[in-house]
Protein backbone atom coordinates (compact mmCIF):
# COMPACT_ATOMS: atom_id res chain seq x y z
CA UNK A 1 0.00 0.00 0.00
CA UNK A 2 1.30 3.41 -0.66
CA UNK A 3 0.14 6.72 0.64
CA UNK A 4 1.01 9.41 -2.54
CA UNK A 5 0.93 13.18 -1.55
CA UNK A 6 0.41 14.95 -4.71
CA UNK A 7 1.56 18.63 -3.39
CA UNK A 8 0.41 20.34 -6.25
CA UNK A 9 3.50 22.96 -6.30
CA UNK A 10 4.06 23.23 -3.08
CA UNK A 11 7.18 23.73 -1.11
CA UNK A 12 6.86 22.45 1.95
CA UNK A 13 4.55 20.03 4.17
CA UNK A 14 3.70 21.51 7.51
CA UNK A 15 2.70 18.74 10.26
CA UNK A 16 1.30 19.67 13.51
CA UNK A 17 2.92 17.54 16.15
CA UNK A 18 0.42 18.21 19.32
CA UNK A 19 3.22 17.96 22.65
CA UNK A 20 0.87 15.15 24.17
CA UNK A 21 2.62 12.04 22.38
CA UNK A 22 5.44 13.92 20.41
CA UNK A 23 8.03 11.79 22.19
CA UNK A 24 6.48 8.59 20.23
CA UNK A 25 5.40 10.57 16.81
CA UNK A 26 8.55 12.35 16.23
CA UNK A 27 10.36 9.44 16.01
CA UNK A 28 8.12 7.43 14.69
CA UNK A 29 7.19 10.35 11.11
CA UNK A 30 11.24 10.20 10.59
CA UNK A 31 11.73 6.78 10.21
CA UNK A 32 8.73 6.26 8.40
CA UNK A 33 9.79 9.42 6.28
CA UNK A 34 13.85 8.01 6.01
CA UNK A 35 13.17 4.44 5.68
CA UNK A 36 9.82 4.29 3.53
CA UNK A 37 9.23 7.41 1.74
CA UNK A 38 10.59 8.48 -1.92
CA UNK A 39 10.59 11.88 -2.43
CA UNK A 40 10.08 12.44 -6.35
CA UNK A 41 10.22 15.13 -8.71
CA UNK A 42 8.01 14.93 -12.07
CA UNK A 43 7.97 17.34 -14.70
CA UNK A 44 6.55 16.48 -18.27
CA UNK A 45 9.48 14.97 -19.79
CA UNK A 46 11.08 13.61 -16.49
CA UNK A 47 11.02 11.98 -12.91
CA UNK A 48 13.66 12.59 -10.50
CA UNK A 49 14.18 11.41 -7.04
CA UNK A 50 15.27 14.43 -4.37
CA UNK A 51 16.90 14.36 -0.95
CA UNK A 52 14.06 16.42 1.30
CA UNK A 53 15.33 18.34 4.54
CA UNK A 54 13.49 18.30 7.67
CA UNK A 55 13.19 20.15 10.58
CA UNK A 56 11.47 20.29 13.53
CA UNK A 57 10.00 24.07 14.75
CA UNK A 58 9.14 24.28 18.20
CA UNK A 59 5.78 25.98 19.68
CA UNK A 60 1.65 25.84 18.87
CA UNK A 61 2.22 27.94 15.65
CA UNK A 62 3.99 27.45 12.07
CA UNK A 63 3.77 30.63 10.11
CA UNK A 64 5.11 30.96 6.63
CA UNK A 65 6.21 34.42 5.93
CA UNK A 66 6.55 35.70 2.30
CA UNK A 67 5.53 38.27 -0.62
CA UNK A 68 1.63 37.51 -0.17
CA UNK A 69 -0.41 37.05 3.64
CA UNK A 70 1.36 35.27 6.33
CA UNK A 71 -0.31 31.33 6.71
CA UNK A 72 -1.18 30.01 10.04
CA UNK A 73 -1.11 26.07 9.43
CA UNK A 74 -3.63 24.55 11.64
CA UNK A 75 -3.38 22.65 14.56
CA UNK A 76 -4.93 19.40 15.43
CA UNK A 77 -4.78 17.44 18.73
CA UNK A 78 -4.63 14.02 16.57
CA UNK A 79 -1.57 12.05 18.27
CA UNK A 80 -0.41 8.74 17.93
CA UNK A 81 -2.04 6.37 20.36
CA UNK A 82 -0.62 4.36 23.60
CA UNK A 83 -0.87 1.23 21.67
CA UNK A 84 1.27 2.38 19.12
CA UNK A 85 4.56 0.21 18.30
CA UNK A 86 6.82 1.26 16.37
CA UNK A 87 7.79 -1.64 13.35
CA UNK A 88 11.03 -3.31 14.63
CA UNK A 89 12.49 -6.89 14.01
CA UNK A 90 11.13 -8.06 17.20
CA UNK A 91 7.92 -7.13 16.91
CA UNK A 92 7.74 -9.02 13.52
CA UNK A 93 8.96 -11.77 15.67
CA UNK A 94 6.82 -11.08 18.25
CA UNK A 95 3.70 -11.11 15.48
CA UNK A 96 4.84 -14.08 14.08
CA UNK A 97 4.61 -16.30 16.89
CA UNK A 98 1.08 -14.80 17.30
CA UNK A 99 -0.05 -15.54 14.07
CA UNK A 100 1.63 -19.37 14.30
CA UNK A 101 -0.15 -19.77 17.61
CA UNK A 102 -3.13 -18.77 16.63
CA UNK A 103 -2.59 -21.22 13.90
CA UNK A 104 -2.30 -24.26 16.18
CA UNK A 105 -5.18 -23.02 17.89
CA UNK A 106 -7.16 -22.99 14.76
CA UNK A 107 -6.17 -26.52 13.67
CA UNK A 108 -7.04 -27.78 17.45
CA UNK A 109 -10.56 -26.63 16.75
CA UNK A 110 -10.73 -27.83 13.74
CA UNK A 111 -10.03 -31.13 15.13
CA UNK A 112 -12.10 -30.84 17.67
CA UNK A 113 -15.20 -29.64 15.35
CA UNK A 114 -14.69 -32.47 13.38
CA UNK A 115 -14.73 -35.34 16.42
CA UNK A 116 -17.85 -33.70 17.37
CA UNK A 117 -19.61 -33.75 14.27
CA UNK A 118 -18.67 -37.55 14.24
CA UNK A 119 -19.89 -37.99 17.46
CA UNK A 120 -23.35 -35.90 16.21
CA UNK A 121 -23.86 -38.79 13.57
CA UNK A 122 -23.27 -41.60 16.06
CA UNK A 123 -26.06 -40.40 18.24
CA UNK A 124 -27.97 -39.67 15.12
CA UNK A 125 -27.56 -42.78 13.53
CA UNK A 126 -28.48 -44.41 16.98
CA UNK A 127 -31.89 -42.21 16.68
CA UNK A 128 -32.16 -43.66 13.78
CA UNK A 129 -31.82 -47.26 14.65
CA UNK A 130 -34.04 -46.73 17.81
CA UNK A 131 -36.84 -45.10 15.97
CA UNK A 132 -36.75 -47.91 12.77
CA UNK A 133 -37.03 -50.60 15.93
CA UNK A 134 -39.83 -49.22 17.46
Amino acid sequence: MFAIIKTNGANEIAIHIPHHGAEKTLPALAAMLEQNATFINRSYYEASVVKPEMQIVLGNTYIVDGEKPTIEVAVSGSVIGEDFVTDTPEVRVSFKKVIESKEKEIERLRTELSMAKMERDRLQDSINAMSSDE
